[in-house]
C-alpha cells in the first residue's frame, strides 16, 4: 500500500492539535506551511480536535484539505469521517476503540486503503494489539506532558528500550519529547517520534530536523 510506504518514510509525526494552537495563538495554515518546508522529514500529520462536534471536524478536515490539496492527513478519533473523505489515516486510542461495538470493529477492520494507528500506555498494551488490524501503535507517555491532559504513568527511555525490541508494529513514542530530550529517544531502534508542542515551534523544529 503506498500509504504504508509513505508512513513508514517519514521521520516525525507531528499532531496539528486545534485546541493546543487556539490556546497559543498559533495559526493552523501558517503550522502547515512550517511543516511543508520540511518534506524529507514530514510526510503527514495527525488532525486532533477533542472541543468540537464530528460535523465541525468534517468541515475542518475539508477546509484544510481545501487549502492544502497534497496534505496526508491522519484523522484523530472521527473514524467514520475517515472512511467517508479516503483519509490518509485514523488515529484511535485504545480507551475509544475498546468502547466501539462489534459492528464497527468489523468495518474498521475491513478499511484496508488507509493507514490504522492506537495507542499503548504499557508493555502489556503493546503484547495485547491485533496485528491483523493496527499499522502502528504510539507509546507513551515517554515523558511527562503538559500539552495533552492523560492518567497513564510516565514511560521512560527504559520502557521505550524494551518497547522498541519486543514490539511487532512500528513505534510512535509520544508525551513530553521537546528539543532537549528528542536525542535520548534514539540509538534503540527505528521510531517516529510525535508532537504536539515541540513541532509546533519553529526553533524546536529546525533543531530536531538536523538532528
Amino acid at each position: 500500500m503506498k500509504k504504508l510506504s509513505l508512513f513508514h518514510s517519514a521521520k516525525l509525526y507531528p499532531i496539528l492539535d486545534l485546541d493546543f494552537c487556539k490556546n497559543k495563538n498559533i495559526s493552523l495554515f501558517e503550522l502547515i506551511q512550517l511543516w511543508n518546508q520540511f518534506p524529507d522529514c514530514i510526510s503527514f500529520f495527525q488532525l486532533r480536535a477533542k472541543s468540537i462536534s464530528q460535523s465541525e471536524y468534517k468541515n475542518l478536515y475539508l477546509e484544510l484539505k481545501k487549502d492544502f490539496p497534497s496534505a496526508e492527513i491522519i484523522v484523530n478519533d472521527f473514524w467514520e469521517i475517515a472512511l467517508e473523505v479516503n483519509a490518509f489515516g485514523i488515529h484511535i486510542g485504545k480507551e475509544d476503540y475498546e468502547t466501539l461495538s462489534k459492528p464497527n470493529r468489523t468495518r474498521l477492520k475491513k478499511a484496508n486503503d488507509l493507514i490504522k494507528g492506537t495507542s499503548s500506555h504499557s508493555l502489556l498494551d503493546l503484547e495485547n494489539l491485533e496485528l491483523d488490524l493496527w499499522d502502528y501503535s504510539g507509546f507513551g507517555p515517554i515523558f511527562e506532558t503538559t500539552s495533552k491532559k492523560t492518567n497513564n504513568p510516565t514511560l521512560g527511555i527504559r520502557n521505550l528500550t524494551q518497547a522498541i525490541r519486543e514490539a511487532k508494529l512500528p513505534l510512535v513514542p509520544i508525551g513530553g519529547i521537546d528539543r532537549e530530550n528528542f536525542s535520548s529517544l534514539y540509538g534503540f531502534g527505528k521510531i517516529t517520534p510525535a508532537s504536539i508542542s515541540m513541532m509546533a515551534n519553529e526553533k524546536s523544529l529546525v533543531k530536531i530536523v538536523d538532528f
